[in-house]
């Protein structure tokens, strides 16, 4: 998804977006320490898009902005 994509979407739908994000994150992390990735890069849009969620959600509580 894009950054627009995700200033979208409501916390709610960020938050599980994150949650699964993050256990993808770990499950690449665990396949990495067995064998060799088929794409490496997908660690790192996956960290990149995890920060791009957290942000849009600080910045919302920090104005005190809630989509529902």
């Amino acid at each position: 998804m894009k950054w627009t994509e995700y200033r979208q979407l409501s916390d709610a739908a960020l938050k599980n977006e994150l949650l699964k994000m993050i256990e993808e994150s770990r499950n690449l992390r665990f396949q990495a320490a067995i064998g060799p990735l088929e794409n490496p890069l997908l660690r790192r849009k996956l960290r990149r898009n995890v920060a791009r969620i957290r942000t849009i959600l600080r910045e919302r509580q920090i104005q005190g902005v809630s989509k529902t």
